[in-house]
């Protein structure tokens, strides 16, 4: 079977990779909620001795500058994430081996309608609709860092240049290497696959109008205006 056996275009979604001409071919988006103490008091979130796992389909992804907010919410929030992208998958990836996946780290936001999941979790319903919506998933380019656990990384996000959150990756309730390992352990891992890994606290709504820089140190930087 070829490419012209297929009855449409198949759609790819590709990231560009820092200092290369080539792209990085998305397969699936994992996403690890309430990841840091402070972020579960400020939402009065339940802490699990397991990660929290969300999926977003790839078209939630954008390399884009500039994002539409949804008009079907008055109150969609910033959450600054360090996003792992992984080189090779597997099946019950060991905690020890799991750095050998990595191909290399980028600066997330994950965009939340807050208004809307705060019904659906009111409802006893997944909340799902509140994460997954176009652009949803800003995403820096990549750097390439393989094989590489990155412990100790400060990370900022200013809102109109005022400073909304700023903590250190090593805050991290579950780190890398075990978020790889327990999602690998409940659905087999692929290349291509990359994880939003959650976000500190200091989240806050987004207004049109507004720009948004993030920064990773030494992972990469995003700004971003609304409309």
């Amino acid at each position: 079977m070829t490419i012209s056996d297929l009855p449409f275009d198949p759609v790819t979604t590709l990231l560009k990779i820092n200092n290369s001409n080539q792209l990085f071919p998305v397969q699936r988006v994992f996403c690890i909620g309430t990841n840091y103490f402070d972020h579960a008091k400020e939402m009065n979130s339940k802490l699990t001795k397991e990660p929290t796992v969300f999926i977003k389909p790839n078209q939630t992804l954008t390399q884009e500058s500039t994002i539409q907010l949804p008009s079907n919410s008055k109150d969609v929030h910033h959450e600054l994430e360090l996003v792992v992208c992984l080189k090779k998958g597997g099946k019950n990836i060991d905690k020890r081996s799991a750095k050998n996946h990595i191909f290399g780290y980028a600066v997330g936001i994950d965009l939340t309608k807050r208004d809307i999941q705060q019904k659906l979790k009111k409802n006893g319903k997944p909340w799902e609709l509140s994460k997954v919506f176009d652009c949803s998933a800003p995403i820096s380019s990549i750097e390439k860092l393989e094989n590489q656990v990155i412990p100790n990384k400060r990370m900022i996000l200013k809102v109109n240049k005022s400073i909304k959150q700023d903590d250190s990756t090593s805050a991290m309730i579950h780190d890398v290497e075990t978020i790889i390992s327990f999602i690998s352990q409940n659905i087999t891992l692929l290349p291509g696959d990359i994880i939003f890994t959650g976000t500190p606290a200091g989240v806050s709504k987004i207004s049109s109008g507004d720009n948004i820089e993030a920064i990773i140190e030494g992972i990469g930087s995003l700004s971003l205006n609304f409309n």
